[in-house]
């Protein structure tokens, strides 16, 4: 072991697809004892977490942002207690630098590790109506900018990413892409074919934002109800109270409730569950700056569960997928998500070829095995 990672910003332990990220980018890692994690968690979780894989936990729980500022000082001592002079000193930070974790990035520097960021979205691209929330991603972009100077690497999702930051930040040190990945060992065996008289499980998990594009999702189902067709949406995730209403406005709207399935947020084991259990996947992005900047987490879970996937046409999803592993459609068209889903509701075949075929494609560009051993390869050589 030569490595120790001090993670910031998400929980390794419990949360949303950040944590889900970090522990497929680890853990494969921790198992073969070639680093030891420590996690510096800033998403401000409420909720005690039981650690049972050795990782070093430190939770800065804050009320207000003046409250956080008291809590710099135990995070500091965090840091600092969890430096090994005798390994490679790694302050991974996912996100981009924040007013939340600036001092922590200092600091570390000062310490001796060395700085890593791990860029999944494009947040110059979001518009917010939040003038709160504008402000801090401007802070958070016009950080990262004067950044370089103490920053080692750089990580992110997608070739369109990489040459973003490449272009904005010509200073920086190595940037490299590091793909979306799935822990394969994770997955419950897949449920049969579908069953006479029951319904067609669709099944999308995520966020319910605009740029997800559920609205031609519902859209979709509605037109198969429409047309008898015995279907049930079955959802997870979770989003902003302003997303939620819509979704559901539109729900209501389209008159679909009995036919959604809405399960929450849901844990990693339930929610491996429900996907192992569904018949078709659906990927629904919109054609979005946003969107086409970044990559969807759970496309490489809904291929490596072998179910069928029908996905939107958008940013990178050309590079892996094509009309041979799974079904792309254009972004925001909800004739051509209903063709595609009759498509493989009348033929046990395609679905079993798509769902075979993606399976690969999601072994060979997004196992959790070989996309770790890269990034490990990364982190040992920095100097």
């Amino acid at each position: 072991m030569n490595i120790h990672v001090m993670l910031t910003g998400p929980s390794a332990l419990n949360g949303l697809a950040s944590t889900q990220r970090v522990q497929n980018l680890f853990f494969p890692l921790l198992k073969k004892k070639l680093i030891e994690l420590s996690n510096l968690d800033l998403s401000n979780s409420d909720k005690d977490i039981s650690n049972t894989i050795g990782i070093k936990y430190q939770n800065i729980k804050y009320t207000s942002y003046l409250s956080y500022l008291f809590k710099i000082r135990n995070g500091k001592k965090f840091i600092s207690k969890n430096y090994n002079p005798n390994v490679n000193n790694i302050f991974y930070v996912y996100g981009y630098p924040s007013i939340l974790n600036i001092a922590f990035i200092k600091f570390s520097k000062k310490v001796g590790y060395k700085i890593v960021f791990d860029i999944v979205e494009d947040i110059t691209t979001l518009k917010s109506i939040n003038p709160f929330k504008a402000i801090k991603r401007y802070i958070a972009f016009r950080l990262f900018k004067r950044i370089h100077k103490i920053t080692n690497t750089c990580f992110a999702i997608s070739d369109i990413l990489v040459s973003k930051i490449k272009t904005s930040i010509p200073k920086l040190s190595g940037v490299y892409k590091l793909p979306a990945c799935v822990d394969f060992t994770r997955l419950p065996e897949p449920k049969q074919s579908i069953k006479q008289n029951d319904p067609l499980e669709i099944f999308y998990g995520g966020s319910f934002g605009s740029k997800d594009g559920l609205k031609f999702l519902l859209e979709a189902t509605k037109a198969l109800v429409n047309n008898n067709i015995n279907i049930k949406l079955v959802l997870t995730g979770k989003g902003n109270k302003t997303d939620f209403e819509s979704f559901f406005n539109t729900v209501e709207k389209l008159k679909l409730k009995k036919h959604i399935d809405y399960k929450g947020f849901v844990s990693t084991k339930e929610y491996l569950k429900l996907l192992s259990h569904s018949d078709i996947c659906c990927i629904t992005r919109i054609n979005s700056p946003f969107a086409n900047a970044g990559f969807p987490f759970k496309l490489g879970e809904f291929l490596a569960s072998g179910k069928p996937v029908i996905a939107t046409n958008i940013g990178e999803i050309s590079s892996y997928l094509n009309n041979t592993n799974a079904i792309l459609i254009e972004p925001e068209n909800s004739e051509s998500l209903v063709d595609s889903l009759i498509k493989l509701l009348n033929s046990s075949e395609l679905r079993k070829e798509l769902g075979q075929a993606g399976q690969e494609t999601a072994y060979k560009y997004f196992d959790a095995e070989k996309v770790s051993q890269e990034l490990y390869k990364t982190l040992q050589n920095l100097r």
